[in-house]
């Protein structure tokens, strides 16, 4: 990003696994969507979600686009320096998620223990609830 502005927008890109997409605006990511059957599905999803126009996506977006398909495809990435924009999500959220990038990829850690590396002993619940909205899903691990 470095500077640059970014209109919102969003695209959709095949993985090993199906049509994935994302959604980006000048502040990072605002949205990953996992895998649909097909583009038209995808994109009907997109569409309900106020995320701008499909369109060609910068270069920032295009680097995590690579780096997810090589993810899906079994090469684990890491994807903490990916910029996102967590305007819109509750603060308790943002910790949660901001905590969850840091585990490393291919790591594996319980509700429980990061409910308690964010200072919030006995919040598993309501960490597993904000994993459960994650809109970032790939990007931030569930």
């Amino acid at each position: 990003m470095k500077g640059q502005t970014s209109p919102n927008g969003w695209t959709s890109f095949e993985t090993a696994i199906g049509v994935c997409g994302i959604a980006w605006n000048a502040l990072g990511v605002t949205r990953f969507l996992l895998p649909a059957s097909t583009h038209k599905d995808l994109q009907r999803e997109m569409s309900t979600l106020d995320l701008g126009a499909c369109r060609n996506p910068p270069p920032w977006v295009r680097s995590t686009i690579v780096q997810a398909v090589k993810h899906l495809k079994g090469q684990a990435q890491d994807f903490s320096r990916v910029p996102l924009d967590f305007s819109g999500v509750p603060d308790f959220h943002r910790v949660v998620y901001s905590e969850t990038l840091r585990v490393p990829s291919g790591g594996c850690t319980t509700y429980g223990e990061l409910a308690e590396r964010i200072g919030k002993p006995g919040a598993a619940r309501a960490v597993g609830t904000a994993l459960g909205k994650n809109p970032f899903a790939l990007i931030v691990p569930c």
